[in-house]
C-alpha cells in the first residue's frame, strides 16, 4: 500500500518544477518613445512592438493609458511563445505645450511582470527649438521634477555635467 503512495508522491514531486518553468514572459522591444519637439495640436501615432519570450502563452489583458488624451489598443491579446503582438497608441496634444509624458500600463498573465509601463514623452511648441532642431541645433531640456533652476549648486552641475554651447532660459 506504501509503494503506490510513494509513487504518486514522487510524480507529484517531479511535475511541480516543470510547471513552475513554464511562463510566458512579456519583453517590450521599445518601452520609450520620446517624439521629440513638435507643435501644439499634432497627433503623435506610435506602435510598440510586444514580445513573449517565454514558454507558454502570453495573455495581454489590458493597455491603460494614464490621461484620456491617449488611446491604446492591443493588436492580440493572446500571444504564443516566440510571437508578438503590438500596442497602437495615439496621444492628443491638443491644447498642451511644453513637456509631456504619457503612459500606458500593460497588464499581463507575465508572472515575474505583471504591469510593465509603455512611455510617450516629448515637447510640444516652442518655436525656437523646432527651429533650431530644423537647423540641426541638438537642444538639451530639462523638466523642473529634473532640474531646479532655483538651487544653484544643482544648475551649476547640469551645466558642467551636460556642457553646452549655449544657454538660452
Amino acid at each position: 500500500k506504501r509503494f503506490p503512495t510513494l509513487a504518486l508522491a514522487l510524480v507529484i514531486a517531479l511535475s511541480v518544477p516543470a510547471l513552475a518553468q513554464s511562463a510566458p514572459t512579456i519583453t517590450l522591444v521599445e518601452p520609450i518613445k520620446d517624439f521629440g519637439t513638435v507643435a501644439k495640436g499634432q497627433m503623435i501615432d506610435w506602435s510598440f512592438e510586444v514580445k513573449n519570450t517565454g514558454t507558454s502563452d502570453l495573455e495581454i489583458k489590458s493597455a491603460n493609458p494614464s490621461c484620456g488624451c491617449t488611446v491604446a489598443n492591443i493588436s492580440s491579446q493572446s500571444v504564443p511563445p516566440g510571437g508578438e503582438s503590438r500596442i497602437s497608441s495615439r496621444l492628443s496634444l491638443q491644447g498642451r505645450s511644453g513637456p509631456q509624458q504619457k503612459t500606458i500600463v500593460i497588464d499581463s498573465n507575465d508572472p515575474q511582470s505583471p504591469q510593465l509601463v509603455l512611455t510617450l514623452r516629448g515637447m510640444v511648441g516652442s518655436a525656437l527649438l523646432r527651429k533650431a532642431s530644423s537647423l540641426g541645433i541638438e537642444t538639451l531640456t530639462a523638466t523642473r521634477s529634473n532640474l531646479d533652476l532655483t538651487n544653484q549648486t544643482e544648475v551649476f552641475d547640469f551645466l558642467k555635467q551636460n556642457a553646452p554651447d549655449t544657454v538660452i532660459i
